[in-house]
């Protein structure tokens, strides 16, 4: 499920992790104006306890970039994955509304 990732105490080459984002990048590509080009991105640099999240696309490459960048020291991680399961044309995260006080759910706007 994991697109690409750099655990605690690991750091990519700087040739390994090209090739990371270039795979990352031809994942995102071949979904060009579909759901299934997302991405959710976490990080967690070194030092810190504040997870860094990107949701986007492949629009919003750059910042996934920067993201990485930012928590790519051994100390620190992340992990890109895929909105979508492409096989099952299912999503990973939910795609739900939860009912409110009074048991309703609501048809449509953030909830």
């Amino acid at each position: 499920m994991v697109l690409a990732g750099q655990r605690r105490g690991q750091v990519l080459s700087e040739p390994s992790l090209q090739t990371a984002l270039d795979a990352i990048k031809t994942y995102l590509s071949q979904f060009k104006n579909n759901i299934r080009n997302e991405f959710f991105a976490v990080g967690l640099p070194d030092g810190e306890t504040r997870l860094h999240v990107l949701y986007s696309d492949i629009d919003w490459f750059d910042e996934l970039v920067e993201l990485i960048q930012t928590c790519r020291s051994p100390g620190g991680e992340w992990y890109v994955l895929p909105v979508t399961n492409i096989d099952a044309q299912e999503f990973y995260l939910v795609d739900a509304k939860r009912p409110n006080e009074k048991g309703e759910v609501p048809t449509g706007g953030a909830y």
